[in-house]
């Protein structure tokens, strides 16, 4: 009778031990299952973060350059004496151009368009109403970083000729840049140049005879000074923006 007892105890006990090795296997893989679809979740709600990052940061860049405008001026000085028949005593002045400034008449402190400046500067100064004034076009461009809290974006920008600019945005997480790469481009458009004019004058010694006596006389004569200016006004239409990287890149 002991033997017997001592048989279904041990039968039990063991498969109690089997019961629990399964339970404890079981929970395991619940567990498990639950652990990888926790991180699957959190994955999903990374790359979405990153997706909202990137296209918040393009629409907000693309609605900022609706606003941006620049002037830039360009200066011819027309001297009179270089024209006068008159007998002027010494070198008279030749005509001069120059580049009488260039800055942002709209959103003047906002930090993107100081960026952008010294690029739409370079690729108006290849657009010179006169020769003289022209400079070659090298191309321009620069990178800044927007920042929501969440998910930091990296933008690359650059500019053609034509003030065409291509940003180029994606998430600084190195595993999540190529996925969720965005291009946003805006097209510029730069306006006729608007002329105005001040006057000036120079003074030059001229000789002239006098028809009463007819003697040569020596006077100091004031010759006017044109100033033309021309100012050009920059701006940019409603951007674009697509997934990806541009063509042009």
């Amino acid at each position: 009778m002991r033997q017997k007892l001592s048989s279904r105890r041990g039968a039990s006990l063991l498969i109690a031990l089997l019961y629990f090795l399964v339970c404890g296997l079981v929970a395991a893989v619940i567990i498990g299952a639950a652990m990888t679809n926790v991180q699957k979740l959190k994955g999903a709600r990374q790359r979405q973060q990153a997706y909202d990052s990137v296209s918040s940061a393009a629409q907000l860049i693309r609605d900022e350059m609706t606003r941006v405008e620049y002037q830039g001026i360009e200066r011819w000085d027309e001297y009179e004496c270089n024209r006068s028949a008159a007998d002027i005593q010494g070198d008279r002045h030749g005509d001069t151009y120059s580049w009488e400034g260039f800055s942002a008449s709209k959103e003047a402190g906002k930090s993107l368009t100081a960026l952008l400046q010294p690029g739409v500067e370079k690729a108006y100064h290849s657009h010179a109403k006169f020769s003289l004034n022209q400079q070659n076009f090298t191309g321009w461009e620069d990178s800044f970083t927007v920042d929501d809290g969440v998910c930091p974006v990296a933008v690359n920008v650059k500019i053609d000729r034509d003030y065409t600019l291509t940003f180029t945005l994606a998430p600084q997480q190195a595993d999540l840049t190529e996925d969720y790469r965005m291009t946003l481009v805006s097209k510029g458009q730069a306006g006729e140049p608007v002329e105005s004019q001040t006057e000036s004058s120079c003074s030059h010694r001229v000789t002239y005879r006098d028809e009463t006596d007819g003697l040569f006389h020596v006077v100091d004569t004031d010759f006017k000074i044109t100033e033309h200016h021309y100012a050009t006004a920059i701006r940019w239409t409603r951007g674009t923006i697509s997934k990806g990287v541009s063509r042009s890149e």
